[in-house]
């Protein structure tokens, strides 16, 4: 009964790549600028807030998480502020994708760049 509900989802939320599995939802930014990348968030943020309000969803925001990939090993990355609702979600290097356990591991490049 869940996939119903979340099949209009990707109609809402244009901004972004949806990779929706079951009641899992992975959104993916890719965006040179990180300063690009942290204005698309707060505006996927508002359009999720009020997509699942709208719907009477809750989401369980201490299994939400952030991972940020990037190239640069050198510099000192900012990872942008994400709040859904008033909850802070953290950033990990570790996350479950589609049932799979995914690491960011030293050495992604070759993977990024494909």
């Amino acid at each position: 009964m869940i996939l119903l509900y979340i099949n209009d989802l990707p109609l809402i939320i244009q901004d972004a790549k949806l990779v929706l599995f079951a009641d899992d939802n992975n959104t993916l930014i890719r965006d040179k600028n990180i300063d690009a990348v942290e204005e698309r968030l707060s505006r996927l943020i508002k359009q999720f807030e009020v997509w699942f309000s709208n719907n009477i969803f809750t989401v369980n925001t201490d299994k939400t998480k952030a991972v940020l990939f990037h190239l640069n090993k050198t510099c000192n990355l900012v990872m942008p502020k994400i709040v859904f609702y008033i909850v802070e979600i953290s950033y990990t290097s570790e996350v479950k994708f589609l049932g799979i356990n995914t690491y960011l591991l030293q050495g992604a490049e070759s993977f990024l760049s494909s």
